[in-house]
C-alpha cells in the first residue's frame, strides 16, 4: 500500500454539493470572515484605529471579496477536474 490519495476524490464530493455552497462556505465565510478577523487583529496591534469603525467595514467587505475568491477557486478546481476527467482519470 503506497498511501497515495486521489486528489480528485475530495473534489468530486465538494462539487456534488454545488458551487454556491462552496463559494459561500469557503469563500465568504472561511476566507472572508477569516481575513477580516486577521486584518482587524493586525490593525489593532499595529495601528491606532477605532475598532468600532473598522470592524463593520471589514466584516462587510472582506466576505464580498471572499465571494470572488470562492468563485475563482471553484473555476480553477473545476477546470483541473475536467482536464483530469478528459484524460481518463475520473
Amino acid at each position: 500500500m503506497t498511501g497515495k490519495i486521489d486528489p480528485f476524490s475530495r473534489w468530486r464530493e465538494i462539487r456534488r454539493q454545488g458551487a454556491w455552497r462552496f463559494v459561500l462556505l469557503w469563500g465568504a465565510l472561511a476566507w472572508g470572515l477569516g481575513t477580516a478577523a486577521l486584518y482587524c487583529g493586525f490593525m489593532w496591534l499595529v495601528a491606532d484605529v477605532d475598532m468600532r469603525r473598522l470592524l463593520p467595514f471589514a466584516v462587510l467587505l472582506f466576505p464580498v471579496g471572499g465571494l470572488a475568491w470562492g468563485g475563482i477557486m471553484w473555476w480553477i478546481a473545476e477546470r483541473r477536474y475536467r482536464q483530469h476527467a478528459a484524460a481518463g482519470g475520473a
